[in-house]
């Protein structure tokens, strides 16, 4: 963790890593950091649901768990080391009253976990609740009224998450709802009266609803609701209220004030009942309620005022701000392919209407019945969909979207244009245009709060300015619909309204792009899953989602959920519908049928083809559900490869349809020229071709072996073609193993390149190596009996493989290419896919870790050998134990992992990129020590200089592929654990790993004993807390390196996971050395 934690500046500023999850859960001995981390359990009591798996949303239950767990383990460690306790960084002595409050509540955080493990039993429910509720106050209130630890804790106040002015063991805020406070509220006769009983309803509900209490939170919501009401319809008491607002601030206002009372209402009606019963909606959405309306009430500063604050947020007065929480225990919402849809819809028609009715507002447009109908339903086209989602998603979206902002902002947005319509002058017209004016204004503000609080489907964001769906995600074309949403939206796809029409020209909502420059430079969005899967009568379209399918059934696993990774099977399924549906559109109506965007005609021959297809695609879909089924997974692959082919023999035998299909290529993802229904790369395995690899007699030889085995895969490795699958690879690994051991053949291959360039080209085969053995010897036969990770292993393996030859130049043309990326020779790019079929993957907080290391000290690594490289530093016995750490760390993490986990990186880590980088650092580094001169010592410090380059460029392709846990991404040019992800501090651990790292939490290693700046792991300014093999300096660098990111020398290694685009590379740019004759584009987008 940086050093920042208790920097009074930092405090005050909200900078300080303090309220950062993955800092404050560190081991420490502070009193100020485990209370932080009790306020997040506090807030998180609001709502402890345990459903798991929706939207990438991390249970409260399991984090408030977690967050009991840390506080009680840090003061056990202050009480069995009190000489270590430290209060805000700084050292504190425990007096006899301060242990015997802390014992006792290290006691009560036991009974706290046990209960809370009680929350999702319902013949528990209610006791476990009644006692976390009491619990927490009893705990809160002994540390506040042990006036030693209070009054020390109370100097160290901090900026919350709220925006309000917190203390470690934040008190929640008083409330009351005795006779008297109830019949104030109700009448209504200030807002502090309503909100201080509101204030009672949230101490009640933390800990959580219970049928213990349901009837006082059901009186206490009662009240504030009529008490509400009766403000709203009170003129005079409305207008005091905005005294000192402007006409349009001062109806944004009402409209706060409207939105918290249906809110309120929401939570009466829909949620207080069912969370007695553990409903998870209920669950979830009385926290995200409750703390909702105090936001708006504490930051709109007439209303925080006029409620008994001082205008900013905090803990006076009513509708008072809870104890805040930390980041990172709410993450953003992962949204699926129809939520994408429909916040793409909704932010944009927002847009689209605050426009007009800020026009409207000024007089540069007029009031309509028609944009009132709009209006009306956009309203009922976010209520409804809402209302279709799952149990996480309403809980989160209902208060915006059912009973609350969206229902206020639209309230006041129709009566406003109702009164213009009927004719209002005066004081009524100007009350009116303010209406409208805060009225768009909110509808916009919800559309910017969505932008920065979901993620797309791709791991894209939401452009919160957008005015068109196509442009609502930050990669252009991922959501698909149309705005105005109609009265008769597709609630299930997330879209506005139905195309009238079948569309004849890469169909749907979203118009592919056809441009010959646009397909030739890889901008249009025709590989775009979003677009490219819509209803189409466009036979390239069709084609290039065929394509999409057959690089999928290279990997046909079924596992969801896993790191956010849509399923291959599913994937396929939805792709070989798509086809299916867009060639009985074209058969059914030949005249709307378009090839690239322009008209063609089906001649007889292509209408028996593609008849014949249509039937052939709905028994590949037989088999895909049938793949899953032990019994039948056999016979369903075998189908799958054979129909596959036959598809495509048949499309490209008919010389009317190949021949217009070849005439509209365009850069696949790959970076190779494609066409639709691309075929596969021609390969052989005869007697002759097998010796031929074997003896590596070229590495053409070998290459068309591969690509005979890689068509083989297409479809699943099965029992029926195992044994010739296993001889193909068999004959790879021997074949490349002879081309490494025959140095003269090297040379010829590395011939024109530089010594560096050289020694990268030896580890890229190399590593080639290693990803064929992985295949061989964890893979191929796994895969037979349908294990997911030989599944998503196979196709992530078999593909990196491909392009790490087809990017390396020299390799690409001893292959039989011509030096880039293309279907001819050996190692041969299959057909390419779609974005978006391949996500990032969404890292847990242990993966999280786990990156950040991987990627800080392969910097570090980097710059200490470059420097060797070019006689800056030393070779030393130290940095290859530190390297070969590393590389143990990476697969054992690795084989600790999930099934997809495993299999989208075992090629990185468990056998292949890192293998072969570390193989050759080690080499070199050895060579060094050995006293090499001459020729050998310029061979060895060249390896070192590549395997560098290596552990750099895999370090960047990590950046670019995964999600942190609480979301933002990675940062490849870090050095530090702290540093390496955007949201400084979400990952922990330290560099240097050590040889026993903490694989389970996905650190390197454990902190020294007694750390007490806020948590151990690097807390201090240097980041110490490993053992460092080399040694390490501040910050984490390894011994011999400053801690700066050295430059990279040229050429790029990475092998890119999950590659949207073939310019992706563009980036590694910047790392440019000076020798830039070999930068490789390894890109593929199914890692």
């Amino acid at each position: 963790m940086a050093n920042n934690t208790f920097n009074p500046t930092a405090l005050a500023n909200g900078t300080s890593n303090l309220l950062v999850r993955a800092s404050a859960l560190n081991m420490s001995t502070d009193l100020v950091q485990a209370g932080v981390v009790f306020n997040d359990a506090v807030r998180a009591s609001l709502g402890l649901f345990s459903q798991a798996g929706s939207g990438n949303s991390n249970p409260f239950l399991g984090s408030y768990t977690t967050d009991l767990h840390a506080v009680q383990n840090d003061i056990a460690a202050m009480l069995a080391n009190a000489g270590q306790v430290t209060l805000g960084g700084q050292a504190f002595t425990l007096n006899a009253t301060d242990t015997a409050v802390l014992t006792n509540v290290q006691a009560q955080i036991s009974t706290l976990i046990t209960a809370a493990g009680q929350t999702t039993n319902a013949a528990t429910i209610t006791a476990a609740d009644q006692t976390l509720h009491a619990v927490q106050q009893e705990i809160l209130q002994e540390i506040n009224g042990d006036a030693h630890l209070s009054g020390a804790l109370n100097k160290v106040n901090f900026l919350a998450n709220t925006g309000g002015q917190d203390v470690a063991f934040q008190n929640t805020p008083a409330g009351a709802d005795d006779a008297a406070t109830l019949a104030a509220a109700t009448a209504g006769n200030t807002l502090k009266d309503v909100g201080l009983v509101f204030n009672k309803v949230v101490d009640l509900a933390s800990g959580g609803i219970s049928t213990a209490n349901l009837q006082e939170v059901t009186t206490d919501l009662t009240a504030i609701s009529q008490g509400l009401t009766n403000i709203l319809n009170n003129k005079t008491q409305l207008a005091q209220i905005e005294n000192g607002e402007t006409a349009n601030a001062a109806a944004l206002t009402t409209i706060h004030l409207q939105t918290v009372l249906g809110q309120v209402n929401l939570e009466l009606n829909q949620y207080a009942k069912a969370e007695t019963t553990g409903n998870q909606a209920a669950l979830r959405g009385t926290a995200d309620n409750l703390l909702d309306s105090i936001d708006i009430i504490q930051n709109d500063a007439n209303l925080n005022m006029a409620a008994g604050g001082n205008g900013m947020p905090g803990h006076a007065g009513g509708f008072a701000e809870d104890p805040g929480g930390l980041t990172g225990t709410v993450t953003k919402f992962q949204d699926n392919q129809a939520q994408t849809n429909f916040w793409a819809a909704f932010l944009a028609e927002a847009n689209t209407i605050n426009a007009t009715l800020q026009k409207i507002s000024t007089g540069g447009a007029q009031a309509s019945a028609a944009l009132i109908t709009q209006i009306q339903n956009y309203q009922q086209f976010g209520a409804n969909f809402d209302a279709a989602q799952g149990n996480v998603f309403r809980g989160r979206f209902d208060n915006e979207l059912l009973s609350g902002t969206l229902e206020a902002d639209s309230a006041a947005a129709v009566k406003g244009l109702q009164g213009i319509l009927n004719g209002d002058t005066g004081a009524a017209l100007a009350a009116d245009k303010a209406a409208i004016n805060a009225a768009g204004q909110g509808f916009a503000a919800d559309a910017m709060d969505v932008s920065g609080n979901n993620i797309a489907i791709g791991g894209a964001t939401y452009v919160g300015t957008a005015t068109t769906v196509s442009t609502a995600t930050s990669v252009h074309g991922l959501a698909h619909g149309t705005i105005p949403v109609t009265a008769t939206p597709n609630i299930a796809n997330g879209t506005g309204g139905t195309a009238a029409t079948p569309p004849s020209s890469g169909g749907g909502a979203t118009p592919v792009n056809f441009s010959p420059t646009a397909l030739a430079n890889g901008t249009s969005n025709l590989l775009t899953r979003a677009t490219a899967i819509q209803h189409s009568t466009d036979l390239v379209q069709a084609g290039v989602v065929f394509n999409d399918a057959v690089r999928a059934s290279l990997g046909l696993f079924s596992l969801a959920n896993s790191g956010n990774s849509p399923a291959f099977l599913t994937s396929y399924q939805a792709d070989i519908t798509a086809v299916q549906t867009d060639i009985a559109a074209m058969l059914a109506n030949p005249g709307q049928v378009t090839l690239g965007g322009h008209t063609f005609a089906l001649n007889a021959t292509d209408t028996a083809v593609l008849t014949n297809v249509e039937g052939q695609l709905g028994t590949l879909l037989q088999a895909a559900g049938q793949f899953a089924n032990a019994t039948t997974q056999a016979a369903a692959s075998q189908t799958i490869h054979a129909l596959q082919q036959e598809i495509l023999g048949e499309i490209h035998n008919d010389a009317h349809l190949a021949n217009a299909l070849n005439n509209v290529p365009f850069l696949a993802n790959t970076g190779g020229q494609d066409v639709a229904f691309q075929t596969s790369p021609a390969g052989a395995d005869d007697p002759a071709s097998l010796a031929a690899a074997t003896a590596g007699a070229t590495l053409k030889d070998v290459g068309l072996v591969f690509n005979k085995a890689v068509e083989i895969a297409s479809g699943g490795i099965n029992t029926g073609n195992l044994a010739e699958v296993t001889a193909d690879f068999t004959a790879v690994s021997h074949g490349l193993t002879a081309i490494l051991n025959n140095k003269t053949q090297l040379a010829q291959i590395e011939a024109g390149e530089t010594a560096n360039a050289a020694a990268l080209t030896t580890i890229h085969l190399q590593t080639v190596l290693g990803q064929v053995n992985l295949q061989l010897t964890k893979y191929d036969q796994a895969s037979t009996t349908g294990n997911q990770a030989a599944l998503r292993g196979t196709a992530d393996n078999l593909l990196d493989s491909i392009d790490i030859i087809q990017n390396d130049a020299n390799l690409n043309t001893a292959a039989g290419g011509n030096g880039a990326a293309g279907h001819a020779g050996g190692f041969a790019e299959d057909p390419g896919g779609l974005t978006g079929t391949v996500t990032k993957f969404q890292d847990n907080q242990a993966q999280t870790n786990f990156w950040a290391a991987f990627l800080a000290e392969a910097n570090t690594i980097n710059a200490t050998l470059q420097k060797i490289s070019t006689g800056g530093a030393q070779a030393s016995a130290a940095l290859i134990t530190q390297i070969q750490n590393y590389q143990q760390f990476g697969a054992n993490f690795d084989a600790a992992q999930g099934a997809v986990f495993q299999g989208r990186f075992d090629n990185e880590l468990l056998s292949g990129t890192l293998e072969a980088d570390t193989a050759a650092a080690v080499k070199g580094l050895q060579g060094i020590l050995n006293g090499d001169t001459g020729a050998a010592l310029a061979a060895d410090k060249a390896m070192i200089n590549a395997a560098g380059q290596g552990f750099a460029a895999d370090a960047m392709d990590v950046s670019g592929n995964n999600i942190p846990v609480n979301g933002g991404t990675y940062v490849g040019t870090a050095t530090t654990v702290s540093a390496a992800t955007s949201i400084k501090g979400t990952a922990h651990g330290t560099i240097p790993v050590t040889a026993t790292p903490n694989l389970a939490n996905g650190t390197g290693g454990t902190a020294a004993a007694g750390t007490t700046a806020a948590g151990g792991a690097g807390a201090a300014a240097g980041g110490a807390g490993g053992t460092a093999a080399g040694g390490a300096t501040g910050g984490g660098a390894t011994g011999t390196s400053s801690g700066t990111t050295a430059a990279n020398n040229g050429a790029d290694h990475s092998h890119h996971h999950d590659h949207s685009s073939h310019t992706s590379n563009t980036a590694h740019s910047a790392m440019a050395g000076p020798d830039m004759s070999h930068h490789h584009a390894m890109h593929h987008m199914w890692g």
